[in-house]
């Protein structure tokens, strides 16, 4: 049977990061929140790019069929305390850059994880 390797990183556009720099956090939800909006991350198809693939975010509904990303609390941390870099698409936060990929969790649960790399 095939193994896969890691997660794949998405990119993060800077509009996105710039969008969810300023929501709320809603733990029971593992979403960003914008007055009674709750917001999560889903993976697309880059434009113009046939193998890559990059966040945008939105509610259930503007998700589509799209894959959704849970927002754990680092991932909030960091995209809400940490400073985007628009040379390499990372985000720094506490002395570390991080990128956003989309994983399972070991229930199966779709998650956008911030990483350091």
């Amino acid at each position: 049977m095939p193994v896969g390797g890691t997660p794949p990183d998405l990119g993060l556009p800077q509009p996105v990061f710039d969008a969810l720099h300023g929501m709320a956090y809603d733990s029971a939800n593992r979403a960003f929140k914008s007055g009674s909006n709750l917001y999560f991350m889903f993976a697309e198809t880059k434009p113009g790019v046939q193998d890559g693939a990059q966040w945008f975010y939105g509610t259930n509904a503007e998700g589509g069929i799209n894959p959704k990303g849970f927002i754990p609390q680092i991932t909030y941390d960091v995209i809400h305390n940490g400073t985007y870099n628009p040379s390499n698409g990372t985000v720094s936060y506490s002395g570390s850059n991080y990128r956003i990929r989309l994983m399972r969790d070991t229930t199966g649960k779709p998650w956008a994880e911030a990483h350091a790399v």
